[in-house]
């Protein structure tokens, strides 16, 4: 089971620029499957060892926050005509409930775009 929730406010600040503030939060269980770790255990005169299994932290109860927003300028009034260029900067943060030597991490997201719109 998980949850994402993404909330953007766009304000029409003049001049051809736009610009919004973003939040989003993201929350998930575990997969059905998941184990902080698995052990093997003998089963007459076999070892057994869970049939699904996996590393995979990002598989985890888990729970990510992202802050930023963006700017964009357009060097037309008319829609569809003109050129845009477009900035956005989120920082995130991930918080893992049950995984193993990793409890959290930070992540930045910058990107810088220009389209010709048609």
């Amino acid at each position: 089971m998980a949850t994402t929730t993404d909330a953007i406010y766009v304000l029409g600040i003049g001049g051809g620029f736009r610009a919004w503030p973003h939040l989003r939060f993201h929350l998930q269980d575990g997969a059905s499957f998941w184990q902080r770790a698995y052990v093997a255990e003998p089963a007459s005169g076999q070892i057994s060892y869970p049939r699904l299994r996996t590393g995979d932290r990002e598989l985890s109860p888990l729970l990510t926050a992202t802050a930023g927003g963006g700017i964009e300028y357009s060097t037309s009034k008319i829609p569809n005509t003109g050129w845009v260029f477009t900035g956005l900067v989120d920082v995130g943060r991930t918080s893992y409930f049950d995984a193993l030597y990793i409890d959290s991490r930070t992540s930045l997201l910058v990107s810088l775009m220009a389209g010709h719109t048609l």
